[in-house]
């Protein structure tokens, strides 16, 4: 079903109740989890409110050791 099975998932924003069939936790980096965006998305539960940490958490997040990226964004 998928081209990369194996490759783990980046994402800022991950809610389990929404996703979770179709992206299992166990797909998502664990990185991806302590990110400022993530953090406070568990707080305030709002994507809006999480826009002005997705900047710095995209920073955060370090690439340096694969060789190709695919990113989507909506």
């Amino acid at each position: 079903m998928y081209i990369f099975p194996e490759a783990k998932l980046y994402t800022l924003l991950y809610d389990e109740k929404k996703v979770g069939k179709i992206f299992p936790k166990s797909a998502i980096h664990p990185q991806c989890f302590s990110l400022p965006s993530q953090k406070r998305y568990k707080l305030l539960k709002k994507q809006k409110l999480c826009l002005p940490k997705m900047a710095e958490s995209v920073e955060a997040l370090d690439f340096s050791h694969y060789d190709v990226l695919i990113i989507s964004s909506s």
